[in-house]
């Protein structure tokens, strides 16, 4: 097996605030290689942003801290100055931002700012860098007058497309896509995911994929990385964690989706309760408070292990067994109220 094109290993992020440091993230680790997809899924609040930021950089600052590492080949991406740093992304590591409308400049032409993240990190003239950023743009699927345009002018899917043609303009190793479908109607995220999927093929990039949407984690992903209240939770192929999930987390994620086979007027499986509060010390299982299987062993954090079999783990107390009896209700995967557990 080749080596990682990015390793994280035990990654933790953590801010303070007027109520006590946050832990954000925690104690995560994963690999991604080169033309595989991984999704980091998970609730809003879960960390799957804070993760991604971290390894861009983008979230240092005097009230952050950070611990563990996180590898881009041989360079330690937590311990670099920012001024290292700045040359790796774009050139090795890209973004695509979750809303791309505030991360363009409102005031410059949507080509010229593809031009400005090619010259920034390459020697090339201003005419070669145009001519490069047209023929990208047309090749993401923009129209050529999308070049002269302002960011306002364009539509959702056609501005996701210019930070896409953006982020791979200088051939990044490892593409970060931190929701890149949000906000989009179904038939332009059909477009964009087709689109990053052609983009793997051709040019051998990693991708991280951070979303909460399990059709698109289903459409494009190769792996899957469930986390829940900084933590990951369960990890392993799609098809393991799809047709096979252990983690009680996982199954409300799973019957919370909608699927073509459900009844009409049919009301969709809610997660009861809320994600527990970062601030102050674990107190066992951290799934716990909503989980309708909490039993005496949820008391202490169980391990991130491999339970069920080689490259699938989970963070569950559960026998396999048992896990695969109590994870289906009425022909699905879900996770059913607490307190009505068999």
């Amino acid at each position: 097996m080749s080596s990682p094109l990015l390793r994280v290993e035990d990654l933790g992020v953590s801010f303070a605030t007027a109520e006590g440091s946050v832990r954000a993230v925690d104690s995560v680790s994963f690999e991604l290689r080169t033309g595989e997809v991984l999704a980091i899924v998970g609730e809003s609040g879960a960390g799957k942003s804070a993760c991604a930021m971290a390894l861009m950089g983008l979230n240092r600052s005097p009230g952050a801290c950070f611990s563990g590492a996180a590898w881009l080949g041989e360079l330690e991406l937590l311990a670099v100055p920012d001024a290292a740093l700045r040359r790796v992304r774009g050139t090795d590591m890209a973004l695509i931002p979750q809303d791309p409308l505030s991360a363009l400049n409102p005031v410059q032409r949507a080509g010229d700012q593809v031009v400005e993240a090619m010259r920034a990190h390459e020697r090339v003239s201003r005419r070669a860098a145009r001519e490069r950023a047209r023929a990208l743009m047309v090749s993401v699927g923009l129209p050529a007058a999308a070049f002269a345009a302002h960011p306002h002018e364009l539509s959702g899917g056609m501005r996701q497309r210019v930070m896409i043609a953006m982020a791979l303009s200088c051939q990044p190793r490892v593409l970060i896509a931190d929701e890149p479908t949000t906000a989009l109607d179904v038939t332009i995220q059909a477009q964009v995911l087709a689109l990053l999927a052609e983009l793997r093929e051709r040019t051998g990039a990693g991708i991280l994929l951070v979303t909460h949407d399990l059709g698109v984690v289903a459409a494009l992903a190769d792996r899957v990385a469930v986390m829940y209240a900084g933590r990951l939770v369960e990890t392993g192929t799609v098809d393991e964690v799809f047709h096979d999930p252990q983690h009680p987390y996982t199954w409300g994620l799973l019957g919370s989706t909608p699927g073509l086979a459900g009844a009409r007027g049919e009301r969709l499986a809610a997660i009861a309760g809320a994600p527990p509060s970062r601030l102050g010390p674990d107190a066992g299982c951290r799934f716990r408070a909503r989980c309708p299987h909490e039993h005496a062993a949820c008391a202490a954090m169980p391990e991130l292990a491999e339970r069920v079999g080689p490259g699938h783990a989970d963070r569950c107390w559960l026998p396999v067994d048992q896990k695969r009896l109590r994870r289906e209700h009425g022909g699905r995967i879900g996770l059913e109220p607490r307190g009505i557990a068999a």
